[in-house]
């Protein structure tokens, strides 16, 4: 994650190169860009540790009776990541299956970060209501 917040901070401090103040310090500035890239990065996490457990909690509690379902359950999320569009499954599978961060799949596909947010949050969504679907919870 440090590395993604320092690689993050340096673009920000590229892209806005001609809006910096000689004012202060160069380093004061990275500091503050570094400082409020992390805010963001750590709000993201948090936002996605708050899903996965809501997810979590709902699949404790239905319990699974048999472990076929849970073969059936991983079959439904199989399907579901294999209907996405070309781009979003390729996206999910460098986030899930390879474990690349948003900005390493970014620059690996040469899209925007946000991008990948956006289509990770699509894949995500997608997974959501086949489980959901599966076991008749509310999405």
């Amino acid at each position: 994650m440090a590395e993604e917040v320092v690689q993050i901070s340096f673009i920000r401090v590229w892209e806005k190169r001609e809006c910096l103040s000689i004012a202060y310090p160069i380093e004061v500035q990275i500091a503050r860009i570094a400082r409020s890239v992390m805010i963001d990065v750590l709000r993201k996490r948090a936002s996605e540790r708050k899903a996965l457990d809501a997810i979590k909690h709902k699949t404790e509690l239905s319990v699974l009776p048999h472990p076929m379902d849970e073969k059936q359950l991983a079959e439904r999320v199989n399907d579901a990541v294999q209907k996405l569009p070309s781009r979003c499954k390729r996206i999910f599978e460098l986030s899930r299956v390879e474990g690349l961060t948003y900005l390493e799949i970014a620059g690996r596909l040469s899209i925007s970060p946000k991008t990948v947010e956006n289509q990770m949050s699509k894949a995500l969504r997608a997974v959501r209501r086949a489980v959901a679907l599966c076991y008749f919870l509310p999405l």
